[in-house]
C-alpha cells in the first residue's frame, strides 16, 4: 500500500507540474501529453497559490510516508488538502 500510494504522489506531483507548465504558458514541458485538452481543463480551476499549497501537502505527504506514517491516514489526509 505503502509503495502504491507513493507512486501515486509521483504521478500527482507530475500532474501538477504539468498544470504549471500550462498555466505559464509553457506547452513545451508538458510531460503528460496525451492528457493535454484534460490538463488545460485542469488548469483552468487552479490558480498560483493552489499549486502552491497543493505543491506543500504532496511533499508533507511524502515525508510523513518517509517517518513511516500510516499510509491510509496520509491518503486521506491528501484527498481532504487538495
Amino acid at each position: 500500500v505503502r509503495e502504491a500510494l507513493t507512486a501515486r504522489l509521483e504521478l500527482a506531483g507530475g500532474l501538477l507540474r504539468d498544470v504549471s507548465a500550462v498555466l505559464a504558458d509553457e506547452i513545451t514541458a508538458v510531460q503528460f501529453r496525451d492528457a493535454g485538452a484534460d490538463v488545460r481543463a485542469l488548469a483552468k480551476s487552479f490558480d498560483q497559490q493552489r499549486i502552491v499549497n497543493a505543491w506543500g501537502v504532496l511533499q508533507r505527504a511524502q515525508r510523513a510516508l518517509e517517518r513511516n506514517a500510516s499510509a491510509k491516514i496520509v491518503a486521506d489526509w491528501v484527498v481532504m488538502s487538495l
